[in-house]
């Protein structure tokens, strides 16, 4: 199969999500984007684009948000990729982008849940320099931290 270049996008638009996102299992994040503005200094949103004979296609999408009330300088990130494009490279350029974000936004300490057997997910993170550690009783998950 040739593979489409893709594009990132960021900002307030309109998402049209379609059949690439439609058939990701679980939490998408596609749920969470809402077709919504991000608040600037506080949460952002990339989607990752390729041309379709409809129009595009959301083949990725990348967010992150502030953790918690208390703690302005930590935000948790999510990601999610189109089945056939995994291991294309997608999921590093959106994890890098978030990364560079949230630290221009003022966090210093980003963090995610990853699904404990999601080896490709997980030697991303150790790539990217997050620190992979177990999240106390509950073994099918794990916590994954990097400062910015």
């Amino acid at each position: 199969m040739r593979r489409k270049p893709f594009r990132l996008s960021s900002g307030c638009q309109p998402l049209r999500v379609t059949r690439a996102l439609c058939s990701t299992r679980g939490n998408s994040i596609s749920r969470r984007l809402n077709a919504a503005c991000t608040r600037p200094g506080r949460d952002f949103a990339f989607v990752a684009t390729i041309p379709a004979a409809d129009g595009i296609d959301i083949v990725g999408a990348a967010q992150y948000v502030r953790a918690n009330k208390r703690s302005r300088k930590t935000c948790e990130f999510a990601i999610t990729v189109a089945e056939d494009l995994r291991g294309s490279g997608l999921a590093a350029k959106l994890l890098a982008s978030l990364v560079r974000r949230a630290r221009r936004d003022g966090y210093a300490t980003m963090e995610g849940l990853v699904i404990a057997d999601n080896t490709p997910m997980l030697e991303l993170a150790r790539k990217l320099k997050f620190i992979v550690e177990p999240v106390p009783g509950d073994a099918t998950v794990v916590r994954v931290q990097r400062a910015l």
